[in-house]
């Protein structure tokens, strides 16, 4: 029975690495994001949908693909713009912001667009937000109705 086990242990592995549980992330070949700077680290807090018609060497295609995505779902970068689902583009950020880094405010962010082409380096697009970002509690609040965070 004992001469078995390292038998049945080598099938068991071998099936195993057959059928992984967890399937490799997605890759796309153009990705576009939405970054803050907070602290001389860039987050990004929200990611717009992919371009995969585009090849891996189509840098500057995926730029301005992305470029003229995010101006037409934010109305020209404008954070006050509604979305389909009924938030704000600023509202939708700030809620990418605290779920996706645990960060619940930040004060008079600019948000970027940013591209990469099939995981590659994140590249500016030359689009930014008309408005600076402003997330209190992890909501999205008018700038000019919050008062600068304190010294820390």
């Amino acid at each position: 029975m004992q001469s078995y086990l390292p038998v049945l242990v080598a099938v068991v592995a071998l099936v195993g690495a057959q059928h992984p549980t967890h399937q490799p992330p997605e890759t796309h070949t153009c990705n576009c994001g939405a970054f803050i700077t907070l602290d001389h680290a860039e987050y990004e807090i929200h990611r717009l949908p992919p371009f995969d018609a585009l090849s891996c060497d189509d840098t500057k295609e995926c730029g301005k693909s992305c470029a003229a995505e995010a101006i037409r779902i934010s109305g020209d970068g404008d954070l006050e713009h509604e979305l389909p689902n009924g938030y704000t583009v600023g509202e939708e950020l700030c809620i990418g912001l605290n779920n996706g880094h645990g960060i619940d405010s930040c004060y008079k962010e600019t948000v970027y667009v940013f591209s990469n082409t099939c995981d590659g380096p994140w590249i500016w697009d030359g689009i930014s937000s008309i408005d600076e970002l402003c997330c209190h509690d992890g909501r999205y609040h008018d700038c000019s109705t919050l008062p600068p965070h304190p010294p820390q």
